[in-house]
């Protein structure tokens, strides 16, 4: 989340031991460039800008997928890893 730079035609890929990996997920989480206006659905509101992504033709499944594995993870374990963050990691700074 902290490479801005990476886009839906620019994502950090990554080949090894014969498999692709997705290494920077900047592109799939557009929602990080106005953390200001951020809510908890801003993820699935704004949806994922499949349109022009290196990926588009294998990305057929997203939003089963997303269905099926938010099922795995409860909010109170979301809760719990988000305290771990230090407070000073999640502030937001403005510039101008």
């Amino acid at each position: 989340m902290q490479n801005p730079d990476r886009t839906v035609k620019n994502p950090s890929l990554l080949w090894s031991q014969g498999a692709l990996w997705l290494i920077d997920h900047g592109a799939s989480l557009g929602f990080q460039h106005d953390w200001p206006r951020v809510t908890e659905e801003s993820p699935r509101l704004n949806g994922w800008q499949l349109g022009g992504h290196v990926l588009q033709s294998r990305a057929t499944e997203l939003q089963a997928e997303d269905a099926a594995l938010a099922l795995r993870l409860d909010r109170g374990e979301l809760e719990s890893a988000l305290d771990a963050v230090p407070d000073d990691f999640l502030s937001v700074t403005r510039r101008g």
